[in-house]
């Protein structure tokens, strides 16, 4: 029973959390980005993430333009992978005349990661719960058998 009820509250509380995890994630992404053109480490840590998510600026690649600056290399997976300077050049401006780079914002992607992840921690936790509920069913059952075979039994061996 206890184990049930901490699983109830595993579920509760994920639910909860996931609103308050996913708006602190977006304040920092909006923070941050912006400090992505001033700054050489979260250019690095920009071009991570929109590699690993296959993204491109916070809401798309607009945002770059917005304000005034080129799409990151990082946007253009085939420029951004290979190792000659003058190789990376020609795909990085191969990728932005046939706009080949990625079109979704990592705000987007991220979320949806963590919505997923959130999910999926809720899923084990309800299916956790209803095993244990039918688990407990099936041995209140077998208990109940077993108690009438006893009352039987006492009844057969006193005749």
């Amino acid at each position: 029973m206890i184990t049930m009820v901490l699983e109830l509250l595993v579920v509760i509380f994920v639910g909860v959390q996931r609103y308050s995890l996913e708006f602190r994630v977006l304040e920092w992404l909006q923070e941050d980005f912006f400090k992505n053109i001033t700054d050489k480490t979260h250019r690095k840590l920009w071009d991570q993430l929109q590699i690993a998510y296959k993204c491109c600026g916070l809401n798309g690649p607009e945002d770059y333009h917005a304000m005034g600056q080129h799409v990151a290399i990082s946007c253009c997976p085939s420029a951004y992978k290979t190792k000659t300077e003058y190789t990376q050049m020609m795909l990085y401006n191969a990728c932005l005349e046939s706009s080949s780079y990625f079109p979704d914002g990592c705000e987007a992607e991220i979320l949806a990661v963590l919505r997923s992840d959130a999910e999926r921690l809720q899923d084990v936790a309800m299916t956790s719960f209803w095993f244990e509920a039918i688990g407990m069913l099936l041995a209140m059952w077998v208990a109940n058998n077993v108690k009438n075979k006893v009352h039987v039994y006492k009844q057969t061996v006193m005749y």
